[in-house]
């Protein structure tokens, strides 16, 4: 990866690399420009990316509790990172992560973009795990940007989160019996990634509305998936 880089491919503002040791003890100063390299593979611009961080890269290997915070307005981000790292001892060394595992121990990890992170953690004890209240992903899903990331017979699932897909739903319940024209338009204009997930979603309203239209006699309407976005 290239120092100066998101993990996404994203450049961060140069001010992070700029920095001149004056205040520092030599420890604490590559503590920190250790922290601004790590940052990279923790941060990320585009909400597909965190998503897939989360659902893909950590919850499906068994990163079950996860709390989310948003860091103040004011409040350096990057000084956040680097208390997360501190606190939690986050490492991105596999081999150190295994031999926690199999000492008992949690291993934990933090996506952010922006002023918000998720905090996620494997089963484990962790010395700091009393500061924070977490939850179990396999019970109460995440809820982030309008998308719900959850398990669904084991595997992780990325889906459009009920309190937004509810009202999208009713509004095309009530215009299943329009032009097809004008009822494919507003199912194609639905602008969400296409996970699995998400796709299905759509795929069952699509079964729905067409059940409707057959009993009043109208054409069938077809969904075009969006294939180019991004899915897991």
């Amino acid at each position: 990866m290239e120092i100066g880089k998101y993990a996404d491919g994203n450049w961060i503002g140069a001010r992070f690399l700029r920095i001149e040791p004056r205040g520092f003890t030599l420890n604490q100063f590559s503590f920190f420009r250790r922290v601004i390299a790590m940052s990279y593979s923790f941060v990320v611009i585009e909400l597909h990316v965190l998503i897939r961080r989360v659902a893909i890269d950590y919850v499906r290997f068994g990163y079950y509790r996860y709390a989310m915070r948003e860091i103040p307005a004011g409040k350096d981000p990057l000084h956040v990172d680097a208390k997360l790292i501190e606190t939690y001892d986050i490492t991105q060394c596999r081999m150190t992560r295994t031999r926690r595992k199999r000492q008992g121990l949690a291993n934990v990890v933090f996506v952010r973009q922006g002023h918000r992170f998720i905090l996620l953690a494997t089963e484990g004890k962790h010395p700091a795990f009393d500061r924070i209240c977490w939850r179990d992903i396999r019970i109460a899903p995440i809820h982030f940007a309008g998308y719900s990331i959850g398990m669904k017979g084991g595997v992780p699932c990325v889906q459009v989160a009920r309190r937004t897909w509810k009202p999208i739903e009713r509004y095309l319940f009530a215009i299943a019996h329009r032009p097809k024209s004008e009822v494919e338009a507003a199912m194609n204009n639905l602008r969400f990634y296409s996970f699995p997930g998400v796709i299905r979603q759509k795929l069952k309203l699509v079964k729905t509305m067409n059940r409707m239209r057959r009993k009043s006699h109208r054409p069938r309407v077809e969904l075009h998936l969006r294939l180019e976005r991004k899915a897991d």
